[in-house]
Parts: structure tokens; C-alpha cells; sequence
């Protein structure tokens, strides 16, 4: 019988620190994949809903927050990013009769849920709309109108719970990162596709938030300091990067592995580039060798140091063995994939601050307070 090592049952605990007894993300299914009818953005769009064109005075919520996702957020033009010449170029670079019916597309550029999952005001060219992130709305529309249902209640009729971090980093990254069901691999890369970055905090702010964080909100939902917003998505990001290079993801069916996995500038950069230094990290690896893309992972591995040093210096060892085990075989790598795995299991978030991500920020509103309100 496998026996866990000391140090992952050490992690477990310094990370038990980290997350309270709020529920995780991993107890909800993600939009994509529910069970719920879709309705459409219109159901959500009615100037005493979420369509005021500024902010009501007097009540629980802005109600302008389907025009502020309109205006301003990007994800409303999703779908229609992939009208344009760049995302037409790509299609015919990847053999696609076009972008804007390509499942591969659709399925982060739109609500690309099943046929039958789609109500009669369902419009796909809608692009990353309400549902999209909040869930089918089918079941909890009605309540939600009425004001009937407790949070809880709602988060049953399925709802998403977005005000979570681990469930939101979650739903950003299956895009922003990607699954075993979608991912943008390096063929789509070399398509003509722009790089894909994230970061949960940074990305929660300049989305923009169209919510505010006031008493109202409080009563309701749970609320994390954006250092600690920041923290869990590093953890998930890295769960989720494991998770994808264990999969069949990684494996190609050619002599290369899945190279979207891979830092891209240890390979694309200018031959007279002649930076070019040894890396405490992927010592032993020397030049001219792609590296394992490890940003999180990195720092991941802070964030266990300041959690407990000792765990720190084995997480690092475990990120030194895995670029190793990347130039071996594929069950070296599985190994090494496996070990990372093991001292990242307890990583799952469950939303409460460790004390490492206040020391030093007490009283300081950049960190004790949410994104949005630092201003």
C-alpha cells in the first residue's frame, strides 16, 4: 500500500489554515456542463432586473450589472471575436470551415452549451454571457426574481458560485488554462492564437466586477482579501496544470509531447537573444532544452515556504525532479507528475486566510479589502 510522506501530510495541514469550511467549487459542476436550461442574456436584461442603465440607490444590488458586462467587459464580445480577419485567418490555418461554427471555438468564445440545453430566447452570438458563468437558469430564475430563495437555496437550483475563489478560478482557468474537454493547444498556437494568460485577482478587477461589495453583498456572500483571491488562484492553476499534464492532453500521438505545456520564449526568441542563464529551478537542464511552462508552480512554491519552510524546499525539489523527468520517459514524468500531485492535494480551496497572507498587510486596504474597492 502507497504510503503518503510526512511532508504531504504536513502540507495538508499548514493548507488546512488556508481554506475554511465554505464549500468548494469542486461540489459544483461547471456551467458548461450542467444539468440546466439555458434561458438567454434577455432573461436577465429588464431595466428592474439587471438591465438599469445606472446604479439603483436604494437596493440590494446595483441592477445595471447585464449593461456593465455589455459596455464594458470583454467577454460580451467573445463571439464576436471570431467574425473578425485574425480569427478567420486561424480557421483556414487549422483547416476550419470557420471559427464562429468550430466547436474548438465556440466552447471558450460563447455559451456553447448542448442544443437541448438552449431556450427559445438562447442566442449563441451572445458570447460569454450570463449563464455562461452563473449556470443555466431554468430552475432558479423564478426565485431568484422574487427574492424567495436563500443564497444557499439558490446555489441548489443551480446557480453557480462565482463569489467563491476556488470555484471561480476553476471556471476562469477552464478557458484561461484549459480541460481534458477543451484546450488550446500548440497547433491552435501556431495557428495565429494569442497567448493565453490569467491571474485570478488581477483579472476579477479589470473584468470589471459588476457587483459591489457592500453590507447588502456581505449579508449574503462571503468575502476574501484579494491577496488571498490571488493565492487560491495560483493553487488551482497549478492543480489544474497537473491534472491536464497527466491526462491524455500531454500525450501526442507523434514523437512530441503536447508543447502548449511548455514555456513558449525557452523556444521562440530571437537567435541573437543571448540571455540566457542557468535557473536554480531547472538546474541540469543546460540551453537549447524546452522547459516545462512552471510560473505557477514557482510560485506555489513560496507560498508553501511561507506555510511551512520545510515544505517549500520539497515542493521545489518535486518542480526540479519534474523538469527532469520531462527529458526521460513518459513514466518518469508520470512519476514526478504524481509526486507534485501528491503535496499539492491539499490545496483545494475552502476560502478562509492563512495567517502568512496577512502578516505584514494588516490595516492596509489593498490587501484587506476586495480588488474593486481599491481605489
Amino acid at each position: 500500500m502507497h504510503q503518503i510522506s510526512p511532508i504531504a501530510i504536513r502540507l495538508v495541514a499548514v493548507l488546512s489554515m488556508l481554506y475554511g469550511s465554505q464549500g468548494a467549487g469542486e461540489d459544483f459542476p461547471l456551467p458548461q456542463h450542467g444539468s440546466d436550461m439555458h434561458l438567454g442574456i434577455v432573461t436577465c436584461a429588464g431595466s428592474t432586473c439587471h438591465g438599469a442603465t445606472r446604479p439603483f440607490q436604494n437596493a440590494a444590488i446595483m441592477q445595471n450589472e447585464f449593461v456593465v458586462w455589455h459596455r464594458k467587459d470583454q467577454h460580451a464580445q467573445a463571439y464576436k471575436v471570431l467574425l473578425n480577419e485574425q480569427s478567420k485567418r486561424i480557421a483556414r490555418n487549422l483547416g476550419l470551415e470557420a471559427a464562429h461554427t468550430a466547436r474548438v471555438c465556440l466552447d471558450c468564445h460563447a455559451n456553447n452549451v448542448p442544443d437541448e440545453l438552449r431556450g427559445k430566447r438562447f442566442q449563441l452570438s451572445d458570447g460569454v454571457g450570463c449563464e455562461a458563468c452563473h449556470g443555466g437558469s431554468k430552475r432558479y430564475l423564478g426565485p431568484h426574481v422574487s427574492g424567495e430563495n436563500s443564497r444557499a437555496e439558490t446555489l441548489a437550483a443551480g446557480m453557480y458560485p462565482t463569489e467563491q475563489p476556488e470555484a471561480r478560478a476553476k471556471l476562469c482557468l477552464s478557458c484561461h488554462l484549459g480541460t481534458t474537454d477543451k484546450f488550446a493547444t500548440h497547433r491552435i498556437m501556431g495557428a495565429g492564437h494569442p497567448r493565453i494568460s490569467f491571474e485570478l485577482d488581477t483579472f476579477t478587477e479589470i473584468q470589471p466586477p459588476h457587483f459591489k461589495t457592500d453590507e447588502d453583498y456581505r449579508k449574503r456572500k462571503e468575502v476574501w482579501p484579494g491577496v488571498q483571491v490571488w493565492a487560491v488562484g495560483q493553487l488551482v492553476a497549478v492543480e489544474q496544470f497537473l491534472n491536464l499534464l497527466a491526462s491524455a492532453k500531454y500525450q501526442s500521438t507523434g514523437p512530441w509531447p503536447e508543447l502548449a505545456f511548455y514555456d513558449c520564449h525557452a523556444c521562440h526568441h530571437s537567435m541573437t537573444d543571448r540571455r540566457w542563464r542557468p535557473r536554480q529551478l531547472t538546474s541540469g537542464l543546460g540551453p537549447g532544452v524546452a522547459r516545462l511552462n512552471d510560473a505557477n508552480l514557482i510560485i506555489l512554491s513560496h507560498i508553501a515556504t511561507q506555510l511551512a519552510p520545510d515544505v517549500g524546499a520539497e515542493y521545489r525539489r518535486g518542480i526540479q525532479n519534474l523538469h527532469k523527468a520531462s527529458l526521460q520517459d513518459k513514466a518518469s514524468l508520470k512519476a514526478a507528475v504524481s509526486r507534485l500531485r501528491e503535496l499539492t492535494g491539499g490545496m483545494r480551496a475552502r476560502n478562509r486566510a492563512a495567517p502568512f497572507l496577512r502578516r505584514g498587510h494588516e490595516g492596509d486596504p489593498r490587501y484587506d479589502s476586495e480588488p474593486w474597492q481599491r481605489r
